[in-house]
This record gives C-alpha cells, structure tokens and sequence, in this order.
C-alpha cells in the first residue's frame, strides 16, 4: 500500500518551532536596529528643528533663542517679543509649534557650544555671554536676517545602549547643518 500524503505530528512541531526560532531572531535583530537608529532620527530631527528656528526668526522679524537646560538637557525656545521697547529680554515663546517636536524621547544634548566666527557676530556689547554661566550648554540666537550664531551640539541616545555621540553642527553665516557620528574614545587599559 501506499503512504497517505501529509505531515506526521513529529514534522509539524518541528516546522513551528523552526518558525518561532526564525522569528524570534528577526524581531530581536530589528529592535537591536531600532535602538542604534534613535541617536541618527534625534540628531536629523535636531538639525530640521534648527532649520525652522532660522525660518522662524526670519518670519516673525524678531529674534530667537535655543537655551538648553543644564539639569534636565531639555531645550526651551525664547524669543524677543519687544526688540524696540525692552531689547535683549528674552520670554518664553509659547506659540512656537515646531519646539514641541524637540526629540527628547531619543536624544539628550550633552554640550551645546556657540563656535566659528560668526558666534556672538550681532551681539550687542550688553548681551555678552555671562561669564559664570554653564559654557558647555550655550544658548543659540537666531537673528531676522536668517543668519545665527554658529554652534556644535553634541547628543547621546537617551533610550538606548548606543554608544556613540552625535554632532549637529550649525553655521552660522550660511545656515548649512550637518551631522557627523563618532564613537567613544577608546580608555587606555590601566597599567
């Protein structure tokens, strides 16, 4: 006689448990995926955000202020609501939409450094950076003009176990942001 066609009990829990195996190992390759792809979204939503701080200067005529918060590394946005009246003093830009998009779901800014020539270039003399304030989280200012002062941001993965650092440069004078990733620097072993 001949053998009826189908799968004995044996093959069909082994195919299953082959399934369950493959799948088990691609969703643990996606999420380890997922956690590294947080630190390059947070620094691209940083560099989109920085782009709309300069439009939104531009647009409202009136500068604007990025100030990181040296306890929680969130960022705050300000602006100068009465250039004419009361220059220099900076409020809470609570209209502002964009700020609500800033990525600290992933990504904390460990240093936030005004560089380049163009940092401070429109400053008045009575707007000097105060020279007791944290100089590792520098407020940006963004000016109506389009231009801002040039900075480096430096952010790590807040949910993640990625290693590297992100850095979010900005000039100042063309408004070009760019990202470049690094590594951590390798400890010599102790001797």
């Amino acid at each position: 006689r001949g053998r009826r066609g189908g799968f004995t009990l044996l093959e069909t829990v082994l195919a299953i448990g082959l399934i369950v195996l493959l799948l088990s190992v691609s969703v643990i390759s996606v999420q380890a995926f997922g956690r590294h792809a947080d630190l390059e979204t947070g620094a691209t939503r940083v560099a989109t955000l920085l782009r709309m701080a300069v439009a939104d200067a531009a647009h409202q005529g009136k500068r604007i202020r990025l100030q990181p918060d040296v306890e929680t590394r969130d960022v705050s946005v300000q602006w100068e609501a009465d250039p004419l009246g009361a220059p220099g003093t900076f409020i809470e830009y609570t209209d502002c939409t964009w700020a609500k998009q800033w990525p600290t779901d992933l990504v904390r800014i460990e240093r936030c450094e005004l560089v380049g020539d163009s940092a401070y270039q429109t400053l008045t003399f009575t707007e000097q950076p105060d020279p007791d304030a944290d100089t590792l989280l520098q407020p940006i200012t963004f000016y109506p003009d389009m231009s801002c002062d040039s900075a480096e941001l430096e952010l790590v993965a807040t949910r993640s176990n990625d290693q590297r650092t992100a850095r979010v440069m900005l000039n100042g004078l063309s408004g070009v942001v760019s990202i470049t990733y690094e590594l951590p620097e390798a400890t010599e072993a102790e001797e």
